[in-house]
Formats: C-alpha cells, structure tokens, sequence
C-alpha cells in the first residue's frame, strides 16, 4: 500500500524518481527532511525502500537556488564523480536534473556521506563552544586536506565535464571573477568601478598544473568520523587552477569571524582573535610543504569578498524559498573592510542599512 504524503517537495521527489527508474513500487524508507546544518541552501536526506545499486544508502536531496547557473547541476556533478573516481571521499551524484520542471529549481540527487561535519552549524552559541578545539586542530587538518585535494589529478574532472558537454573554460577560476564583474557592475553602481578595475588587473596567471579546487572549504563542509576525512561537501564553487584559492577563500571565512553571524558584543573580539589566528596558521602549515605566492593568497581574499558582496547584491534581503538571501547579507561591513584592507582600493557597501 503507498503511503500518503503532503509535502509537495515529498510527493514531487518520489514521483520524479519512480518515473526516471522505471519502478513505482518504490516508497520513502525515511521521508526528506532537511538537514540542520543547511543554513543557507535546501538540502534533505531521505531513504527509499529499493532501486538499483547505489539508491538503497541514505541519499540527499540538493536543491539549487533559483538564480543558480543553468550548467551549474552538470558542473557539479563532474566534479563529485570525478573526484570521486580518484578515491577522493566526495558524494557520488546518481542524478542532476537542469530543469526547473520538479520543484521550480534545478536539482541533484546524491549518496549521503558518513561523518560529522567538522562545525554542526552557524549559531553564535556553537561557534563558542567548538571555537577551542577548532582554534587547535583546524589550520593543520585544513591545510592537508587542501593538499591532499590539490594532487589529485585535475583530468578525472574535466573527463566527466567533457561527457556533459562542459568546456574547460567554464572550470577555470576566472569563472568566478566574471560573475564579480557581471553582478557588481549592473547592481553595485559606478563606485564600483575602482575595485572591479583592481580585480580584472591583478588576476594572477595561471599555474603551469592547475589543481581541482573546493572553493568553501569551511569546518560545515568538512566530514569526520573518529578523527578521520570521511567526506567534502557543497562544491558549488569548485574550480580548476590556482591551488591559492582555496586558501584565500578559507582565510576569509575565518579572518572575518564572527561575521556573518551575530554574536553578543562581549564575545565577538574574542572570536575574531581566534579566527585571524587560524587563519595565519592555516596559510604558514599550508606553506611548510606546498609554499604559496602571499600576492595570489591575498588576491583570491580580495575576490572571495568580491564574490560574497555580489552575492548580496543579487539577491537582496529576499527570504523567498528558493531565492533566501546571502549568509552575508549580515557580513557586508566586514567584507567590505577586508578587502579595502587586502587591495588599497575601497569597495562601497550595498545597503548601509544591513
């Protein structure tokens, strides 16, 4: 007998996959059910009852947000089975749907990895109270996974890109400098205009290997279980080429802490102690073996907040499912600062008012 189900998400799920498996026996074992950690995103996890090998594990459900890129379920897609097909402990996506015909927004269905993430969420009170072992163990777990990540072989990727149609130049870092330059021009207005000049000068050039490249590797996307990498997750900015980014990136989300987040004004210094400390640490232990260019790390700091205000930009203070705004929508003064601070060149705040 089928179950009752009246959740559309629920109903849309189950009818999308009997249909694209060919089997309408199939049932929820486990119903979706978002995860807690997906702040900014709509992701769930659910189990079905049968299907082929691979849909009988707990899967994920990720739904892309609204103004998403139409190639983006494809390009991540290459990535996660590229990576891994390489042996790198990334989901293995079982199906990507680039039409909004479903649920009104593109989506992928993947395997649910084992483990913890490595920070259980964004509030102010988690951050304090995982602040002390992440201020101790994460510079030097960051900077091996980063290295780890950065020697595989970039080619297992663009072979899945190229099976999607996906040219290598949609891969490249630059990518994410042309979606800069494309928001901030149209909805940041002419002040705009010194910092995107500064952005489009300074891009460094390619390296002779270019790396696969995360692009968010924060503590929530990071899988653990005992002590070991049991999974990287949400790699909707992965790129491939300069093996900086990653770190630039990284440096950002920690230099600027607490920001996004609100937090008491008490202990909001010493949060931001912390976080420029881990970050300093996170540079120098990924430097001990695989030393970086400071000029192309403090570049990819300078973009990474480009890319966040742009972000902002596009989507405003909306809370409209599917379209929620940026995590940074809060974070705009910090970002702002860092990157007056990394380039010389001062960047306007969006809305005064957030």
């Amino acid at each position: 007998m089928k179950s009752v189900l009246h959740d559309p998400i629920e109903e849309s799920l189950l009818r999308f996959i009997r249909s694209y498996l060919g089997d309408e026996s199939l049932e929820y074992l486990a119903r979706p059910r978002r995860f807690a950690q997906g702040m900014f995103s709509d992701v769930r996890r659910f189990t079905l009852n049968g299907g082929p090998k691979g849909w009988t594990t707990p899967l994920v459900l990720r739904m892309l947000p609204l103004d998403a890129d139409p190639e983006q379920p494809s390009l991540e897609t290459a990535v996660h089975n590229g990576l891994a097909r390489v042996g790198v402990p990334t989901p293995v996506v079982l199906l990507s749907h680039d039409r909004v015909d479903v649920f009104g927004r593109m989506f992928m269905v993947m395997e649910l990895r084992p483990g913890r993430p490595s920070l259980k969420g964004v509030r102010w009170d988690i951050f304090a109270r995982e602040l002390p072992k992440l201020l101790v163990s994460w510079p030097a777990a960051l900077a091996q996974i980063a290295r780890d990540l950065h020697a595989c072989p970039a080619g297992s990727v663009l072979d899945e890109a190229a099976a999607f149609g996906i040219k290598p130049s949609r891969l490249v870092v630059e990518r994410h400098l042309l979606f800069v330059e494309d928001r901030l021009s149209r909805l940041g207005g002419h002040g705009m205009t010194p910092a995107l000049e500064w952005l489009r000068d300074h891009l460094p050039t390619a390296p002779e290997r270019p790396s696969v490249l995360h692009g968010d590797l924060w503590p929530a996307n990071v899988l653990r279980h005992r002590g070991h990498l049991t999974g990287l997750v949400d790699w909707e900015r992965a790129a491939i080429g300069d093996p900086a980014l990653d770190i630039g990136f990284a440096k950002v989300g920690l230099s600027l802490l607490p920001a996004p987040v609100r937090v008491p004004t008490p202990i909001r210094q010493g949060i931001n102690a912390a976080g420029r400390s881990m970050a300093a640490r996170l540079e120098d232990q990924y430097n001990r073996q695989s030393p970086l260019s400071p000029e192309r790390v403090r570049y990819y700091e300078a973009l990474r907040c480009a890319m966040e205000l742009a972000i902002v930009a596009s989507r405003g203070g909306s809370d409209e499912p599917g379209f929620a705004r940026s995590g940074w929508y809060h974070g705009q003064g910090p970002l702002t600062r860092h990157f007056g601070e990394v380039t010389g060149t001062p960047i306007p705040r969006l809305d005064r008012s957030a």
